[in-house]
């Protein structure tokens, strides 16, 4: 084909899946019988940038769902249609993110601080980068009166919401 796929389209589906959806390139840019097609996709924000590409796709398939991807990041996403002659050119490509998911692990470096007899300080640092998979927007702390090492009452929960979260 003289003419890559058109109208791509990609939509974050999961936190790990990616539907991608496109049209054939124009009849007239074909130049011969379409014998199917190639994703090749990239994470743009990981440890491991290097493409990915799903062959093979039967001509009459014009979607097809990445999954196994990683958790809230971005990928570069093109489409390209094959004759038996070989491959046309790539689509343009589509940037898009993965949709959020929870942390994948607790807060790191929990310390606190006794103000008085009453009250304490606590504090945290987020978990890692790679371990958030998105937008931290707040924090549970809980919390239980001890009694002679043993914890008595019930667990009460402080929520702490960060008002810099977007």
């Amino acid at each position: 084909p003289s003419a890559p796929p058109q109208n791509i389209k990609c939509v974050s589906t999961k936190s790990t899946t990616i539907l991608v959806s496109w049209l054939p390139p124009p009849v007239e840019s074909q130049n011969g019988v379409l014998a199917g097609y190639s994703v090749c996709y990239s994470a743009l924000d990981s440890e491991d940038t290097r493409p990915k590409e799903l062959k093979n796709i039967p001509a009459q398939t014009t979607q097809i769902l990445l999954d196994a991807l990683e958790k809230w990041t971005m990928y570069r996403i093109t489409v390209v249609a094959h004759t038996e002659v070989g491959p046309g050119p790539e689509s343009p490509p589509v940037d898009i993110r993965t949709d959020e998911d929870v942390p994948s692990a607790p807060p790191r470096k929990v310390e606190v601080e006794v103000l008085n007899s009453t009250s304490i300080k606590v504090f945290w640092r987020s978990p890692t980068q790679n371990q958030q998979h998105g937008q931290i927007r707040g924090y549970q702390v809980h919390y239980v009166r001890m009694e002679n090492g043993e914890a008595s009452g019930l667990t009460s929960i402080k929520d702490v919401m960060l008002a810099d979260a977007q």
